[in-house]
């Protein structure tokens, strides 16, 4: 019911009589409308991560080819089927919601938002999953990420731009616990030693390896004593020749940060000495394939895979050989649990 009720909340924000819903697909834009009172939840839960609000207008950023444009048109169809079902009892007058629960979250649009939630569950309790707020993992309708609230940063020029933080001054991604923070140049808006947990799946690699001094010293410093990171990375050292190809095709390479935005190709070999130089004193491999340091494996280098158990209470990984079909017996991440010490 604490999920439900989250997204109620929500909807009832939208005053506005009528939602409006823009999409874009191969640029051409397609304008539906629909109640607040039955549309947005429907709308929001079937449209997933290509759709935000923005007063009472709901934008979809579908995406320009492969397997995204295919969902993104799936997302269009299930549009205009919700816009033919809709009925507009709104203006018979206001909506009528359940009582929410009294231990249910409020919503998070701001950083006081998500401060206000923190001295709820009786700080520091605030609990970041960077790069978990749009695309991946949507805390809004998984009970896994609960009391998380997602933060994402711009998107990589060279990768998909979802737009979602594209403007600097912007504190929410348009989605509720969804908040902006562009670690490469900035922080995060948060007291030091206040933050009880940060979570990052599969963020990391989209952000070039220069870059990942200051975010590990800024996660350290929002972080309390004995606080957790979390990261998950792909493995680049996994038995994948597509992956591997990008340690020996400039090409290969270059695609994959064309296609995937990767800019950090991820492995422990790769990421042991950023962490052993950050101020993480205590650093646990969990899962990992187990390459050479001094050069990259080869395309059909056998490796061992290094399986740890992972408590996921701690912070839920979807893509581990833990939760199939996330991954495969080819591709899957690496996880690193590092602790702040001091």
């Amino acid at each position: 019911m604490a999920r439900l009720s989250r997204w109620l909340g929500i909807v009832a924000l939208a005053r506005a009589e009528v939602l409006r819903m823009e999409i874009t697909v191969d640029g051409a834009l397609e304008a539906l409308e629909f109640d607040r009172c039955d549309g947005e939840v429907a709308l929001i839960a079937k449209a997933h991560a290509f759709v935000h609000r923005s007063g009472s207008t709901l934008h979809a950023m579908a995406q320009p080819s492969g397997e995204r444009k295919s969902h993104s048109e799936l997302v269009v169809d299930e549009m205009k089927r919700l816009q033919a079902q809709a009925t507009f009892h709104s203006r018979d007058g206001p909506c009528e919601w359940p009582a929410a629960p009294p231990d249910a979250l409020p919503p998070v649009w701001n950083w006081g938002d998500a401060r206000n939630v923190a001295r709820k569950l009786g700080g520091p309790k605030l609990k970041l999953n960077f790069g978990g707020g749009i695309a991946n993992d949507f805390h809004g309708f998984d009970d896994r990420y609960e009391g998380w609230v997602g933060v994402e940063g711009p998107s990589d020029p060279d990768g998909y731009d979802y737009g979602f933080c594209a403007d600097p001054a912007a504190e929410s991604c348009g989605k509720p616990w969804c908040l902006c923070a562009d670690l490469t140049t900035g922080r995060l808006p948060v007291d030091a030693g206040t933050v009880d947990a940060i979570l990052t799946e599969h963020t990391l690699e989209h952000i070039k390896f220069e870059h990942w001094p200051r975010v590990l010293n800024e996660f350290h410093r929002a972080l309390r004593v004995g606080g957790l990171l979390r990261v998950a990375v792909p493995d680049y050292h996994a038995p994948d020749a597509d992956a591997r190809a990008v340690f020996h095709d400039p090409a290969a390479a270059a695609e994959h940060r064309r296609v995937h935005g990767h800019h950090a190709f991820t492995s422990k070999a790769a990421m042991a000495p950023l962490f052993a130089a950050s101020p993480f004193a205590a650093v646990y491999w969990l899962h990992y394939y187990d390459g050479p340091a001094d050069r990259p494996p080869a395309l059909d280098e056998a490796l061992p895979f290094v399986r740890n158990p992972v408590d996921y209470g701690l912070g839920f990984v979807k893509r581990t050989r833990d939760h199939p079909p996330h991954v495969s017996e080819n591709v899957t991440s690496v996880v690193v649990d590092l602790v702040k010490l001091a």
